[in-house]
């Protein structure tokens, strides 16, 4: 979670990629998109098994325990070398599905997709993350979350539907590292190469080696779990015998930034 990388792609399997899923990465390389990545059930005692993303994707990349992650995304778009009827994307999101949304909202359908009026994929898309978020839902659901995809509830009205749409956009640019106000109050501190060698958390800060550290960071965000992993201990694992450089702690501090808020906002959704 939260860590781009760099890979070489050509959709054949058995290659570079053994199975590279075209017919999923396709609609994440041909222009912009963001997908939703569950689980289908979980082996651990909670559900945390959702991640969004804007690019391919590894598939143990929400757990490498619960199976692979199920990737979704918002638009598929048309083949480039097959005879298409439509020549431009189209929203994942069923007819079915749609009117039932615009009929629970009490808002007219639009000509273009049959959207509910006044709203946008993005926003159903935030909607869905915000609910998948909720602490409560999560403990409501946990049974059934063990063994199958997660189901997600219509709003109540448009006003509810607002609310948490709202939260899911601010989860959605966090996870994504677009959030402009995304600010970390940690520093990075000590003298040293910047290696990271033994990474624990100790009185308040991250360590990466004997002597340097990730200044003032809550337990709660360092504990803080997406599927089977420890976002914030992962991430420096993954790096373990590298020097981090400016861009490195940069990146990291974001991560901390990103987790703060999404612990922030999982509390709003039930308060509200």
């Amino acid at each position: 979670p939260f860590d781009t990388r760099f890979t070489y792609y050509t959709g054949r399997s058995r290659g570079f990629h053994c199975m590279p899923r075209p017919a999923i990465s396709a609609h994440l390389r041909s222009g912009e998109n963001v997908a939703l990545g569950v689980c289908r059930g979980s082996k651990g005692p909670k559900w945390q098994h959702t991640l969004v993303t804007d690019n391919i994707t590894d598939q143990g990349y929400v757990s490498n325990k619960s199976g692979p992650a199920h990737v979704f995304p918002l638009y598929l778009y048309p083949h480039p070398e097959e005879l298409e009827l439509a020549r431009e994307r189209v929203i994942n999101l069923t007819p079915a599905f749609l009117k039932a949304l615009a009929e629970k909202l009490d808002v007219p359908r639009t000509a273009q997709f049959g959207l509910p009026d006044g709203i946008s994929p993005e926003d159903i898309l935030a909607y869905i993350y915000a609910v998948l978020h909720s602490p409560v839902y999560r403990e409501r659901y946990v049974e059934f979350l063990k063994y199958d995809f997660p189901r997600i509830p219509l709003p109540t009205d448009l006003a509810q539907f607002q609310k948490l749409a709202g939260f899911g956009h601010t989860l959605i640019d966090a996870h994504l590292g677009i959030h402009e106000r995304l600010v970390s109050t940690s520093r990075f501190e000590g003298e040293g190469d910047s290696v990271v060698g033994r990474v624990q958390y100790r009185d308040g800060h991250v360590w990466i080696n004997r002597t340097q550290y990730f200044s003032d960071v809550p337990v709660a965000v360092w504990e803080y779990e997406i599927g089977a992993y420890q976002p914030c201990e992962k991430w420096l694992r993954d790096r373990k015998g590298e020097a981090l450089t400016h861009a490195d702690i940069r990146q990291y501090r974001q991560v901390l930034a990103a987790v703060a808020e999404t612990l922030r906002v999982m509390q709003a959704i039930d308060e509200s």
